[in-house]
């Protein structure tokens, strides 16, 4: 029986965890034995469970910056460590094909050099020529042998090493809105009349361009332009400094009665449920953007930058808008624009859901499982 492990560092339902559920959908309905390694029990196997997929909880090697700015030693010796039990684990050995569904992650070399004789195929949802560590894994990778690398967009493959830039593929993370209704999201402000709600949700971190958007929306006020934002999600351990910088913003220009920041919560679909637009203010390219998706899918007009793969999604001012990267005076006037259009916010949205439908979770699901058997077949 054709055998499949994906590995995913995260145990929570963010962005490439999604990769996770529907590859591992897909290929069960393809007639492959799916099992699927976690570094801990979370909402991600419990979703994984409810599909009667494998799970394993094994100690999976990851490296993140904070962590290793904040405690340098016992970090590396917790991933040496990681490494040498994770070559080990049996789900692993007895795969015959391999996914490493993470960016950031030595898995990924462990797996390769561990299992020479297997088919890895590697996604990344991230843009690895940022940093030192992004360029320094995908060259090991490229040199170790993973057969397969799936990238998120265009952009992100664009950014790979040349020599592993010829294995690449695009295959655009995708979503699909939920089944079942996702829930109330508590609007965190007294609703007005004329008053438009924004949206931002995503990871808290200096990149993801909270600040940016804090500052885009102070220059509104004092336009006469009044909002509420409500800035969903949380930072990663370590990254706490982080948050306090966002609320230290917000206090500066005078906008707690106009900004909040709600923490993290289960499902993105509820905050923009209760959302008129949503804002993915990125400092840097995203490479990808599923929350751009998310939000068209509902309808909402989204204004995103001008810059990694919601490029490759939005028509500026046809389903969606741009503004450019790390400017919040051009984030201001972009969000003016879309204001001041509420009378063709049900027209874009329309447009919007349309395209949304293009990135569709059973598409995505579907080329894995297609990269799954590809990768069995070669060599035999």
């Amino acid at each position: 029986m054709k055998k499949v492990a994906i590995v995913s560092q995260s145990i929570d339902l963010y962005g490439s965890s999604q990769v996770t559920i529907f590859a591992a959908q897909e290929a069960s309905r393809e007639g492959w034995d799916v099992s699927v390694v976690l570094p801990g029990d979370g909402p991600l196997s419990e979703k994984l469970r409810n599909m009667n997929v494998d799970v394993v909880y094994a100690e999976v090697p990851s490296l993140r910056r904070a962590l290793l700015r904040s405690r340098p030693i016992p970090e590396l010796m917790y991933i040496a460590r990681a490494m040498r039990s994770f070559r080990k684990l049996a789900v692993v050995r007895g795969a015959s094909v391999i996914h490493v569904v993470c960016s950031t992650n030595l898995a990924a070399y462990s797996l390769t050099r561990a299992t020479r004789r297997k088919k890895v195929v590697w996604s990344i949802h991230e843009d690895l020529s940022s940093t030192w560590l992004g360029r320094g894994l995908a060259h090991i990778v490229s040199f170790a042998g993973a057969r397969t690398v799936a990238c998120a967009s265009s952009y992100v493959r664009d950014c790979l090493p040349k020599r592993l830039r010829l294995r690449a593929r695009v295959i655009h993370s995708g979503t699909s809105i939920p089944a079942s209704s996702p829930g109330k999201f508590e609007w965190p402000f007294i609703e007005i009349d004329g008053v438009t709600k924004i949206a931002c949700v995503g990871r808290l971190n200096a990149w993801k361009g909270q600040d940016i958007l804090v500052e885009s929306i102070a220059t509104l006020r004092d336009r006469g332009v009044r909002s509420q934002v409500a800035i969903v999600g949380d930072v990663f351990p370590g990254d706490h400094d982080w948050r306090s910088e966002i609320e230290t913003s917000i206090e500066r220009h005078g906008l707690r009665d106009q900004v909040i920041l709600t923490g993290h919560i289960e499902s993105a679909w509820r905050a923009f449920t209760a959302a008129d637009i949503a804002v993915v203010p990125s400092k840097r390219p995203e490479p990808f953007g599923k929350v751009v998706i998310e939000a068209m899918l509902l309808g909402r007009p989204v204004v995103a930058t001008r810059a990694g793969g919601p490029i490759e999604v939005i028509t500026d001012g046809e389903d969606g808008y741009l503004a450019e990267m790390g400017d919040a005076s051009d984030m201001a006037d972009t969000l003016l624009r879309v204001i001041e259009a509420r009378a063709q916010w049900s027209e874009i949205g329309l447009r919007a859901q349309e395209r949304g439908k293009e990135f569709s979770a059973h598409r995505c699901g579907v080329a894995y499982e297609k990269a799954y058997s590809e990768a069995a077949r070669e060599g035999r």
